[in-house]
């Protein structure tokens, strides 16, 4: 055993560092991002019927809703291959109470297991076909560094176990002289993976072609294997539909074609051209190697047969074919992605066959294309590797702001109005489809922004015409949170310009037109957003000064974020929102009771006032009906020179008459310590408007 494995330790680092990667993917997140991803609780299902005491796993074959029919319908086979993942998740809630999405990540490491097992069968597979380690290291590495056969492995879709299958019964229809009983064997494994991912019946024919052809001496020879693999693949499609008859259910063969038909996602006419669309969006560079070495493979090296390599594209060049008869030729189905990727495994082998006969007899040379390969690869997994999922996006805006309206900006069946009198809004947070045409977005400033995974132009592959694709390309479909401006707060009249310090001037508080003129930017900044000149991170610009003027229907208050939006929009400046530690006051409760007077329930507030000696000092806070946080927040606008979180947990309104002889030298706290109130220096995280 020790002596079979030497020589593969190449093959097991490249199987690691696959694995890892995946895993990585996988821990990102993503699952049940596509609607398919849902037959995965098919398995939650079986595991549910089984553990009830209600009958073991050959009793899934019966009538009613738990047999594999009802809960697999048209991939019945997928219910098994999630039920190992789904049964430990199922008894992690039973025993210890883990909800579902807190264990989804046992389920996804489990689906990695399948897209890394490919990598390696089609190692084995290029052995048994008489190629080199050296070729067949190549096949398995071309496999490990392609995009298609990578950004699947996080979801929970039955397609890499489906392409395990169909090369496990690969590598079994390559054996040397094989018995009838192995020929169908061989068409029993194949079955396996038609019956988990039925649209791979392209792939399962090649394999069943290449195991009746393969150094077969004779047509009668090739025609005895294709009868036994046929009746090897029949057996378990054969079984459900006899058990399907029997208990008066729709028959699998009826299921399979009423599914051809309506699952008419895309479009027929493109069967022909998406492939090569996909295939250039997914691997970029990755596929011209592809090209050159598959034309390499087509011719043969000093004393060889093009038997292996010609053999490779055939398979490839039929499985091609039969996608465009039933798509372009017959109309029967719409031609996606995961269809497309069934030729990578071989176009693989054959582009690894042909390299491998290519003259590199310069170390510089190899290790330049080596080189060149990983970086189209690092570049072609970089996207799906940083890509964010709307559930995540969502469930961070809603633990940092609460519950948020939904809106899109491309039309949705699933488009509901949303709420107008909602400040803050999320956008794009769901799979955007079916689709219809653009819409615009609400109007607001933008808090938070993250691609959406239909940014990544492979994924715009899976279920989309041409025109829709052009839809999703031409709108903003990213996922953001907008703080959105409230009707009538257009502006009348906006102009910013450079000022000078030699003029300063000021409208009066809810004169209009607004005017600012000779403000420092962090001052303009600070006033049109209501924020403390601590909360903003201006950089260099801060001290800028510049003139404002703007009129507007309305209050202020209202028209902040039109004036927000203009003067960015003015200065040629974004701003986004980050949380940064920092060092800040914590205002909290002292260890005595809170000296404050409670303000009468119908008492209206008064706004804060704070009278000045003839220094220019402040020396008391007075105000009625205010609470502690408005405290916090005059402290800090008018007092202090650093954030002022409010940390008292104490609500209600209170009347305030905190005097004291100056801000310095405890004097200020000092005062706060008669109202039961300690003002202490801490970090803490603050969220800081930054300029860019």
């Amino acid at each position: 055993m020790i002596r079979r494995l030497q020589g593969h330790g190449p093959i097991a680092g490249v199987l690691a560092i696959s694995w890892l990667l995946r895993a990585v993917l996988a821990l990102r997140g993503g699952q049940f991002y596509w609607p398919d991803e849902w037959r995965y609780l098919m398995g939650w299902k079986l595991a549910n019927f089984i553990s009830s005491g209600r009958g073991g796993l050959a009793s899934v074959m019966g009538s009613g809703e738990n047999t594999l029919f009802a809960v697999g319908g048209e991939h019945p086979l997928f219910a098994l291959v999630a039920y190992p993942p789904a049964c430990l998740q199922f008894a992690l809630f039973r025993v210890f109470g883990v909800e579902t999405a807190a264990s989804l990540w046992i389920a996804a490491l489990y689906f990695t297991l399948a897209s890394t097992a490919c990598i390696a069968l089609t190692y084995a597979i290029a052995l048994r076909a008489g190629s080199g380690r050296g070729e067949a290291l190549a096949a398995a590495g071309l496999m490990a560094c392609s995009a298609s056969m990578f950004y699947y492995a996080r979801h929970l879709l039955p397609y890499d176990t489906a392409l395990a299958f169909a090369l496990l019964a690969l590598w079994l229809g390559l054996k040397e002289s094989p018995t009838a009983a192995w020929s169908a064997l061989c068409g029993f494994i194949a079955s396996l993976a038609f019956m988990t991912y039925n649209g791979y019946w392209p792939l399962v024919l090649a394999v069943l072609a290449i195991h009746a052809v393969w150094r077969s001496a004779s047509r009668t020879r090739a025609a005895r294997r294709a009868l036994a693999a046929g009746l090897g693949l029949a057996v378990l499609p054969l079984i459900f539909q006899l058990v399907s008859a029997a208990q008066a259910q729709r028959s699998l063969f009826a299921t399979l074609f009423a599914f051809s038909a309506a699952d008419m996602q895309g479009a027929t006419a493109e069967g022909y051209r998406l492939p090569w669309a996909y295939f250039w969006h997914a691997e970029h560079g990755l596929l011209l190697l592809w090209a050159a070495g598959a034309a390499a493979a087509l011719r043969p090296g000093p004393g060889e047969r093009p038997e292996r390599g010609r053999l490779w594209l055939g398979a490839a060049a039929g499985i091609y074919l039969l996608l465009v008869l039933g798509s372009n030729g017959l109309g029967r189905f719409a031609v996606h992605a995961r269809h497309a990727r069934q030729v990578t495994v071989f176009v693989c082998l054959a582009a690894a066959c042909g390299l491998s006969r290519l003259r590199w007899d310069s170390r510089t040379l190899k290790a330049c294309g080596l080189a060149a390969l990983l970086v189209q690869t690092g570049s072609n997994f970089a996207r799906p590797l940083s890509q964010r999922f709307p559930n995540d996006f969502t469930r961070e805006v809603v633990a940092d702001h609460g519950p948020v309206a939904v809106d899109t900006t491309v039309t949705i069946s699933s488009n509901k109005p949303r709420d107008p009198s909602a400040r803050l809004v999320l956008l794009n947070v769901q799979h955007l489809f079916p689709l219809g045409p653009a819409k615009p977005a609400p109007a607001g400033e933008v808090l938070l922004r993250a691609a959406h995974p239909l940014e990544y132009l492979p994924y715009q592959y899976e279920g989309f015409t041409a025109d829709e694709r052009a839809v999703l390309r031409a709108a903003d479909i990213s996922m953001r949170l907008l703080e959105v401006r409230p009707p009538g707060a257009a502006l009348l009249s906006f102009k910013v310009s450079p000022g000078t310090a030699r003029r300063f001037d000021a409208s009066a508080p809810g004169q209009k037109p607004y005017r600012r003129i000779g403000f420092p930017l962090i001052a303009l900044l600070s006033d049109v957003y209501a924020l403390s000149s601590y909360r903003i991170d201006a950089g260099k610009r801060a001290m800028r000064r510049f003139d404002l003027e703007a009129d507007f229907p309305g209050s202020l208050r209202d028209a902040r974020p039109a004036l927000q939006s203009a003067l960015l929009s003015g200065l040629g400046l974004k701003a986004r929102r980050e949380t940064r530690s920092r060092p800040v006051f914590v205002l909290s409760r002292g260890p005595g009771p809170l000296g404050l007077p409670a303000a009468a329930p119908s008492e209206p507030p008064e706004a804060w006032r704070g009278p000045l000696d003839a220094s220019g000092e402040m020396t008391s806070l007075n105000a009625k009906a205010q609470t502690l946080a408005s405290l916090a927040g005059t402290l800090e606008e008018f007092l202090l020179d650093k954030p002022v979180v409010d940390e008292t947990g104490v609500a209600g309104t209170y009347d305030f008459d905190l005097r004291f002889r100056s801000k310095h030298a405890g004097e200020l706290e000092a005062a706060l310590g008669r109202a039961g109130l300690r003002l202490a220096i801490a970090t803490r995280p603050v969220e800081m408007l930054i300029l860019e």
